[in-house]
């Protein structure tokens, strides 16, 4: 199968399971994962050559401190703001950002 027509039959699938699938289904949450699988599979493919981009390699480099430094802004968030904007929210993303840098940069 070519990889284009592996990577549309994937987000197609992957889409259709993340909104029209009811809440809580494993299968369904199985198969956005084996989707995902096969977007990132192919090594020509748009999706993969998407993500060899500098920007997506940055974020995955930094992923697991961002995945550790997230939560403890997300709650000191809420514990300052109660229900966080928009605008509040991007500033918890953004600390959360550099904290991730920081950590990834002297412990990484």
């Amino acid at each position: 199968i070519p990889a284009s027509i592996l990577e549309v039959g994937a987000v197609g699938v992957a889409l259709y399971c993340l909104l029209y699938a009811p809440k809580g289904f494993g299968v369904l949450n199985a198969i956005v994962v084996l989707c995902t699988l096969a977007l990132l599979y192919p090594k020509r493919g748009l999706v993969s050559s998407m993500f060899a981009l500098r920007p997506f390699v940055v974020v995955g480099k930094i992923s697991y401190s961002l995945y550790l430094w997230h939560w403890p802004a997300v709650s000191l968030g809420s514990m300052y703001w109660i229900e966080p904007d928009k605008s509040q929210r991007i500033v918890l993303l953004l600390a959360s950002a550099l904290f991730s840098s920081i950590s990834f940069r002297f412990l990484g």
